[in-house]
């Protein structure tokens, strides 16, 4: 038989055709690699082997001889399976130019159902692959428009025919021989033609199939359970720029309880954001919802870690409200407190006296006062009536006396500066303003009217005046001056400090009719006043709540809001309202509901009731099992998931991962529903778990 040498390999065969075979046989690649080269060969329009040839260049290989190695590996290929690797290489040119058409034509009939069924899944499935292959064939060819108007299995085998015939001439071309060229294109535009109007077809096929089952397939899904297994029915899932870890268990229950209450994570964030300027620590519990607070009353009522969480983190933010409530109002007011508003008094009126005795020291040698002006005012019945009583008041305890009237009333002697001084400090005490409190040195003159008020003002004015004009009039002036400015303040401190007692017209009309330097004194006052009755509210443990002390009816909040100008009002206003809501917070919380502890309790006694009820023996022993099985699994999950709950939720000082968890909430609700295998996949690996399992499973109930 005749030997025949091909590419250094001998055959025998009866003629040259049967050795071609024979050596084709041999370099054939295979079924799978040799669909894959057509396939790939078509998708490249021919570019797939040298795109190979270069990576083997690159590493260390010869360009030449890898082209001819898979150009002798294809057409032995094709030698062996026409048909096959006629269709492999048409499909590759013609497929992901229709899909990417048909599929990614959005509004369109092929657009996919939603995720909830089967049919669903498939043609989203085919859809999502469309667009890749459309980013790709964009790549390749510049793209196209998608056609927007397939409705109909024929529209979809028509412009699939359209759309696959120009890839299949190009295909057909640049994969023949260079002196074929024309018989190839022709070849590959009758192949992208039927190829494409295949694939048009099947696509609208499928997307029609699903269009009608998905109502029956959605409603069997419902009937069991499996249409619900994630945490928002709100959308769909969409693919995202980069991975995100998959919801816990934890992050579940939290999600559900915020959509039962109707808050969304976006809103509590801002929520969040706001108390975070006004200085007040709220947390996820304080602005969830009511489903929210329900599901960390649940968490503090079991016990656990959880429990102690929840317990720990309300304590410490109520024992710090004191302090918060005391800047609020500092802050309210503009003023800082002491918490001694009885030595602040005493510095005033210290500093009064020590400024002011330079002066009064000096009144001892001036002249006597002889204008006609200030001797008129001294004649005057009720001037002599506070003369004499204020000499038989010094007189009584023991103090020498010059007196100024006879015992007809007549001037004995001329008044002189300390007597003048005398008649007006006399004359202050009588015009002080009803809010003033304390000790009051002896009146001999009562007011009875407001014309009498009227006479009393006015006579100390012209006393005072004639008084500045008389020669050393200067020099007493000046006394009362360094006087005044510090007792003044004493007296506005003072009346501030008044501020629980008073009323609310008292606190306007001091804070309208008072100077800068008075009001500023008279702030204090009440900062001094309300930080006392802070300090003095009960212990933690049986009144958390001290904003009742500044802020606890309606009239004390009004007469805070007097007292402080009106740029900081809205401010004040903020902080009064996100105090009450962590106190009630607190108080729901921790307020032990009977009817809360009991639905803690049944979600871990259900089994025990099971077993109780069972009679049989092989009921007991099956609820025996399913006891020993969920014990396993509650004391090892639910524990773990309580205690992140407890921790997301009480999550009070730390705006940067508030603001993280809570993105991820977004994200989350974003995606939409679970899907149903991951849902399975997790109960399965929590069947197959221990006690040891971690706080990201999701547990039985979910």
């Amino acid at each position: 038989m005749p030997k025949y040498r091909i590419d250094g390999e001998i055959y025998e065969a009866a003629t040259p055709e049967e050795a071609y075979r024979q050596h084709a046989k041999k370099i054939s690649p295979g079924m799978i690699s040799g669909v894959a080269q057509q396939f790939t060969q078509g998708m490249s329009l021919g570019g797939a082997d040298e795109l190979q040839a270069a990576i083997e260049a690159a590493a260390g290989g010869d360009y030449r001889a890898s082209l001819e190695r898979q150009r002798r590996e294809r057409e032995a290929f094709q030698s062996q399976n026409p048909y096959i690797s006629a269709a492999a290489t048409g499909l590759g040119a013609v497929a992901p130019v229709v899909m990417a058409t048909l599929g990614g034509a959005a509004g369109g009939t092929l657009a996919a159902p939603g995720p909830g069924t089967i049919a669903g899944g498939a043609a989203g499935g085919t859809a999502a692959g469309g667009r890749a292959l459309q980013l790709t064939m964009n790549a390749l060819y510049g793209g196209g428009a998608p056609a927007r108007s397939v409705q109909t299995i024929g529209q979809a085998v028509r412009e699939g025919a359209r759309v696959g015939t120009v890839p299949g001439i190009l295909a057909g071309a640049l994969t023949a021989n260079p002196d074929e060229r024309t018989a190839g294109a022709a070849t590959g535009g009758l192949l992208g033609a039927g190829v494409g109007g295949a694939v048009g077809g099947g696509m609208q096929s499928v997307a029609s199939l699903s269009d009608l089952a998905s109502p029956y397939l959605k409603r069997v899904t419902d009937a069991l359970g499996l249409g619900r297994s994630g945490v928002s029915p709100m959308a769909p899932l969409t693919p995202e720029a980069s991975p995100m870890a998959p919801i816990t268990a934890a992050e579940a229950k939290i999600l559900r309880a915020m959509e039962a209450g109707g808050v969304s994570p976006d809103v509590a964030a801002m929520q969040l954001e706001q108390s975070r300027r006004l200085g007040v620590p709220l947390g996820l519990v304080d602005v969830g919802g009511q489903p929210v607070q329900r599901l960390a009353r649940g968490v503090r009522t079991l016990p656990g870690e959880g429990s102690a969480i929840i317990q720990g983190e309300l304590e410490r933010r109520a024992a710090a409200q004191p302090g918060r409530v005391v800047s609020m109002v500092e802050r309210a007011t503009g003023r800082k407190s002491t918490g001694n508003a009885e030595a602040r008094a005493d510095e005033l009126i210290t500093q009064a006296r020590a400024e002011s005795a330079p002066f009064y020291g000096q009144l001892e040698g001036l002249p006597p006062l002889s204008e006609p002006q200030l001797l008129s005012l001294f004649s005057i019945p009720r001037v002599r009536d506070i003369v004499r009583s204020s000499e038989a008041a010094r007189r009584g305890w023991g103090g020498s006396v010059d007196p100024l009237y006879d015992d007809a009333g007549a001037l004995r002697r001329l008044p002189t500066f300390r007597d003048v001084d005398r008649i007006k400090q006399n004359l202050d005490e009588i015009l002080k303003p009803q809010y003033q409190q304390g000790p009051r040195p002896a009146d001999s003159v009562t007011i009875g009217t407001r014309e009498e008020r009227n006479i009393v003002d006015a006579l100390r004015r012209q006393l005072l005046s004639a008084a500045d004009v008389a020669p050393g009039g200067s020099i007493y002036s000046s006394a009362r001056a360094s006087y005044a400015s510090p007792a003044q303040a004493r007296e506005a401190l003072e009346a501030g400090a008044q501020f629980p007692q008073a009323s609310l017209q008292d606190v306007t009309a001091m804070m309208q009719a008072a100077s800068p330097a008075q009001r500023k004194w008279y702030q204090r006052g009440v900062t001094e006043a309300l930080r006392e009755n802070i300090e003095g509210m009960p212990d933690i443990v049986s009144q958390p709540n001290v904003l009742r002390a500044v802020a606890g009816s309606p009239a004390a909040r009004a007469k805070l809001e007097a007292a402080t100008p009106e740029r900081r009002r809205a401010a004040l206003q903020g902080r009064i309202a996100a105090e009450r809501t962590a106190a009630q917070t607190n108080a729901f919380l921790r307020g032990n509901s009977q009817t809360a502890e009991k639905l803690a309790e049944a979600a871990d006694t259900a089994v025990d009731t099971m077993a109780d009820v069972a009679t049989s023996g092989t009921i007991q022993n099956l609820v025996r099992g399913v006891k020993s099985a969920y014990d396993r699994v509650i004391s090892g999950v639910n524990e773990n998931t309580r205690a992140e709950i407890a921790r997301q939720l009480t999550n009070f000082d730390n705006p940067a991962a508030q603001r993280e968890f809570l993105n991820r909430l977004a994200r989350l609700k974003a995606k939409g529903e679970l899907r149903a295998q991951d849902v399975a996949a997790t109960s399965r690996s929590m069947a197959a778990g221990t006690q040891a399992a971690g706080p990201g499973l999701l547990s039985p109930e979910d």
